[in-house]
């Protein structure tokens, strides 16, 4: 007995053969009427028979023949099209009882998930997989320390940056005093005066390469799990179910 896994395989196959015969004979049905048309025309001349007369005769023959026929064409579209729906009844009602637990080192985490859902469940993870990726991470060379009071996963940097704050100005000295013939000589320097300090306190929610590694590692047993689970669930037996017969029976009046 087969196994839907198998089913799965030449399902794509089937349903090629089926949307070229819809293609096949759409065109057969609208374009190429006259194969289905015969005809003989021959010419019956008076008079005695003679040679010549055969030969006109003969001459003024027309004959066509049948290229196929509508029921000929009608049970090929019939047979192909019943090698498809029964593929696709054999599959949906193997998908009825296609189940598996997903199972990570020992441990049930979900349990009887259908195939199809498996199978979604595959590709939304490696939609996923990207994102997670992308995560940011902690600054090197900072001492990160976990800081409740923001939030959950939010860190402080427990070095406060502390920073003199500084302001300049101009000093002077005069050197030689102004007189009525000469203006004064006056000594200007710039200066910088320490007014007070400045102190940076930062936080972030980034979480570290450590904890991303290990969440990636999680990410990773998660998908390789759903990728197994759905192909014990694939291993189910395929039940011998055919329903194309019954339908063209009935719609050709068998």
């Amino acid at each position: 007995m087969s196994k839907l896994h198998e089913i799965l395989a030449v399902e794509s196959s089937t349903e090629g053969y089926f949307k070229d015969a819809l293609v096949e004979m759409t065109n057969l049905f609208k374009n190429k009427v006259a194969h289905f048309n015969a005809f003989n025309k021959t010419l019956t001349l008076h008079g005695e028979d003679t040679p010549e007369k055969a030969a006109k005769e003969l001459a003024e023959t027309e004959n066509q023949t049948l290229t196929t026929t509508v029921k000929t064409e009608l049970d090929y579209l019939a047979d192909v099209v019943t090698q498809y729906l029964d593929v696709i009844a054999q599959k949906d009602d193997a998908n009825q009882r296609a189940v598996a637990d997903i199972i990570i080192n020992g441990v049930t985490i979900a349990s009887n998930v259908p195939a199809t859902t498996l199978l979604s469940l595959e590709n939304k993870l490696k939609q996923l997989r990207p994102i997670y990726d992308q995560i940011p991470t902690l600054q090197p060379g900072t001492d990160w320390k976990l800081d409740p009071s923001l939030g959950d996963g939010v860190y402080v940097d427990s070095n406060k940056q502390v920073r003199s704050k500084t302001k300049k100005g101009f000093d002077f000295k005069v050197l030689t005093p102004a007189t009525d013939k000469h203006p004064a000589q006056v000594e200007k320097w710039e200066t910088v005066d320490d007014i007070g300090f400045t102190t940076l306190t930062r936080w972030t929610s980034m979480i570290s390469v450590a904890d991303k590694s290990a969440l990636l590692k999680r990410f990773d047993a998660l998908s390789k799990a759903v990728k197994q689970a759905r192909q014990r669930a694939n291993e189910v037996e395929v039940h011998d179910v055919h329903i194309g017969q019954a339908l063209f029976d009935y719609l050709y009046n068998k």
